[in-house]
């Protein structure tokens, strides 16, 4: 009973947080580049980019010295197998919820449970050279979802939506200023 009541809460939640008008968001359309999402092994993410599907290949780490809790990255890749574009979301532990998301590393176990940070990169070259440097807006409610956990299969489904906008050290480079991740989907195995 309880469980689907929870159930109940986090689809409501999602709904209402998919109704969120975003109009008030100018976001100035640019050419964004899609990449390879890679094998998609270990799991896949998706979200609307300047109304193009980025796809990505979805990984969980776990932390060293605290292995309860996780982060969730998303890669994309050159034709060559080299890293592209990076988005991750981290310090958490693998529970059914809603997550607000921050620009903030420290987020971890002696933050707020539902407080989880996020950060957006693009390289180049073999994959090492950072491109541009995204932090984000927090004037966007950026959130991240846990919608189910599934113990036998070792798989975790949810979604994300997020607002990043370029790092002044990085303004000078041919980037988007902002990238929103829209309507973001994503399954991984732990």
């Amino acid at each position: 009973m309880g469980r689907n009541r929870n159930v109940y809460l986090l689809s409501f939640l999602v709904i209402c947080l998919s109704a969120c008008n975003d109009d008030d968001i100018d976001i100035p359309y640019f050419d964004f580049v899609l990449y390879s999402p890679g094998s998609q092994d270990s799991g896949f993410g998706k979200a609307k980019v300047f109304d193009k599907e980025w796809q990505a290949t979805a990984s969980v780490y776990p932390f060293e010295f605290e292995p309860q809790y996780v982060s969730i990255r998303f890669e994309t890749y050159s034709a060559e197998g080299f890293n592209r574009d990076e988005l991750v979301f981290g310090n958490f532990t693998l529970k059914v919820g809603l997550y607000t998301v921050i620009d903030d590393p420290s987020a971890d176990t002696n933050q707020d449970d539902n407080l989880i940070y996020g950060i957006y990169g693009q390289y180049q070259d073999d994959g090492d050279v950072i491109h541009g440097g995204y932090e984000l807006d927090n004037d966007f409610p950026n959130t991240f979802y846990i919608e189910r956990i599934d113990t036998i299969a070792h798989t975790v489904e949810g979604g994300f939506n997020a607002l990043f906008k370029l790092r002044e050290s990085y303004l000078h480079a041919n980037l988007a200023r902002q990238v929103l991740f829209e309507d973001g989907e994503f399954m991984v195995k732990y």
